[in-house]
């Protein structure tokens, strides 16, 4: 059974191993089908409050419930197609987090090609996949859109919830870190 509380630990633990030190002051943050936004209380803490977190999802009863549940200051929460971000500022985010995306392989070249436009140079991409098998195909399209993959592996902290195939399956199960 999925736990909300071991899966913000999760994620956590995953800023504190893999983000480059020292982490940036007053970043902004775009939440890529960011869903309900479940992590945005952890990056606040991880960050501070002068952070700037933006969400985006296409499920706008989730992005409805996010904004109802999470009020602080410089959040934002947007219903709207992770594959078109036509609306952003390019080079205006610090970090893109991109939590086992849920679209077709096949559209994912688009999605961090978008993401690549709006980083800032030097900027820092965290993208999870729920396999090790997925998160190579997840590599494989990050290097197509121009970054550079700084670290790439099994998430040591990451909770398994099934195999398949011989496979380990877990929420943020393999962790690619790249940088713009």
């Amino acid at each position: 059974m999925w736990d909300i509380d071991k899966d913000k630990d999760v994620f956590k633990k995953i800023l504190e191993e893999y983000l480059l030190k020292p982490k940036p002051e007053n970043p902004r943050i775009l939440n890529l089908g960011c869903g309900t936004c479940l992590e945005t209380s952890v990056l606040i803490d991880f960050f501070g409050v002068g952070s700037s977190i933006t969400g985006i999802d296409r499920d706008k009863e989730k992005i409805n419930r996010a904004k109802n549940y999470h009020i602080y200051e410089n959040i934002d929460f947007i219903a709207g197609d992770i594959q078109y971000l036509t609306d952003f500022i390019a080079g205006y985010f610090d970090i893109i987090i991109a939590r086992h995306p849920n679209l077709q392989e096949s559209r994912w070249d688009i999605v961090f090609s978008e993401a690549y436009k709006l980083h800032k140079e030097g900027g820092i991409l965290i993208a999870t996949s729920f396999s090790a098998v997925e998160g190579k195909q997840v590599i494989r399209h990050i290097k197509n859109a121009g970054y550079n993959i700084l670290a790439s592996e099994e998430n040591k902290f990451a909770i398994p919830i099934t195999k398949y195939l011989g496979n380990r399956i877990a929420n943020d199960g393999y962790i690619v870190i790249a940088q713009k």
